[in-house]
């Protein structure tokens, strides 16, 4: 991570990602939102993000040893 962007981009704080947290101070939650895009934005993302993500679900509902369907309901919802 870029430190124009991020305070302390080294360390690991992925509470600053989580939308609506407060458990963090403003000048670490207050960032530009275009300035982390893993998949890309627009015409130029990734065609494969849909997939990405889909992947992740799964795995969470395997190693979670949760039913892959009430996965598959939850994600149909987001």
């Amino acid at each position: 991570m870029d430190s124009r962007f991020y305070k302390d981009p080294e360390e690991f704080l992925p509470e600053r990602f989580v939308r609506g947290d407060t458990s963090l101070s403003a000048e670490y939650k207050n960032t530009n939102p275009f300035a982390l895009l893993p998949f890309g934005f627009g015409v130029r993302s990734c065609v494969g993000q849909r997939l990405a993500e889909t992947e992740i679900y799964v795995l969470t509902a395997k190693a979670s040893g949760c039913s892959l369907t009430v996965f598959i309901f939850l994600y149909t919802l987001t």
